[in-house]
Parts: structure tokens; sequence; C-alpha cells
């Protein structure tokens, strides 16, 4: 469950249990700063999502960032070479999942910024612009989404990494992000990546 360890400006932080959202939590421990993970973006039955409504409304007056990773292994199974009509139907439905889910965190807690961040270091040179652009398009989505919502002042955000990032500087750059040195309201930070 979601819980916050101080007044201290909080980030929530959405994706599945992977090494490079381990290393960017400990940064923001490192650091000092309040991470608040939230679990990955998926299915929840309605008492679930009421309880993590609830829970990110007391929490709100402390949140200022939502950070949401996207997977290594998800834009990989994503992007296959596979182009049939099942694969693009389940781009379609991860996509929307992410974008309920994001987009009712935000309703929820009222961060002043996003950043979706992409991890395609898995992925080979045609499959990589692919997710270039699929992240960018959910970003955009889960952006219109909260403007029609309500929350037409989220800043928003988003960077895909390639095979030859680092993952110590992208956990870094994140943190910076969060602290507002960069990437502050809709403009595009510096790269994150350390390439």
């Amino acid at each position: 469950m979601l819980t916050a360890g101080s007044s201290v400006p909080a980030v929530v932080v959405l994706g599945r249990q992977t090494p490079l959202l381990d290393v960017i939590l400990e940064e923001f421990r490192r650091r000092g700063d309040t991470a608040i993970y939230g679990g990955a973006p998926a299915v929840s039955t309605p008492a679930e999502a009421m309880a993590r409504r609830a829970e990110l409304e007391r929490l709100s007056d402390n949140i200022d960032s939502l950070l949401v990773v996207i997977d290594d292994e998800t834009l990989e199974s994503l992007f296959r070479e596979d182009r049939s009509r099942r694969s693009r139907k389940l781009l379609r439905v991860e996509e929307d999942q992410i974008t309920e889910f994001v987009t009712d965190t935000i309703v929820s807690a009222d961060p002043d910024r996003l950043l979706v961040l992409g991890d395609a270091r898995l992925a080979d040179a045609t499959e990589r612009p692919q997710a270039v652009r699929w992240v960018r398009q959910l970003t955009a989505r889960i952006g219109y989404e909260c403007e029609i919502n309500g929350t037409d002042d989220l800043a928003t955000t988003y960077e895909v990494l390639g095979p030859d990032d680092d993952v110590a500087h992208t956990a870094h750059s994140v943190a910076q992000w969060h602290d507002g040195r960069l990437g502050r309201r809709r403009e595009r930070p510096p790269a994150l990546s350390g390439a």
C-alpha cells in the first residue's frame, strides 16, 4: 500500500518491480526524497481502486511528482516483429490499462508533473523507434485524459532509454527532475540518459 514518510514533497512511482525501478527508488532514498511506490499499472477491483484513491487523496498535499516506468520486458513484448491483428490489439489494451491507472492516480494525487520513462534497452534498432513513438503517444494521451478530468496544469514529459543508457545516471536525472531542476511546466528536459 502507499505510505509517505515525511512532509517533504513526494514522488509517486508506478511500474513493475524491476532492477531499474529499484535503482531509481534507491536514488530517491539516498537523497532523502520521499518516494511512494504505488505498484504496477494493473486492472483492480472496484474496492481496491477506491482504497487506492482514498490513500492518494490523503497524501495529495505532499505529492509533487508522478513517475511511471514502463519496463523493458513490457516494451519488448509490445514491439516484437509480430505485427498481427492480435499484437496490435494487445498494444491497445496495454495502453488503455496504463492510461486508466495513471490518470486515476493523477486525479487522486494531484501532482504538478508527470514523467513517463520507457525502458527500451532490450529493443533492437527497428523496435526502438516504435517504442519511442508509443511512449510519446501514451504520455500525450494521459495528459489529454487528465486535462478533460480537470487537471490541466500538469506538466508532462517522457524519456525512452536505449541500449547504451546508464541506469545510475538515469536514476540521478530522474531524482533531479523530481526536485524541479529538470522538466518543469510542460518543458522537455535534457536527455535523462547517460549516453
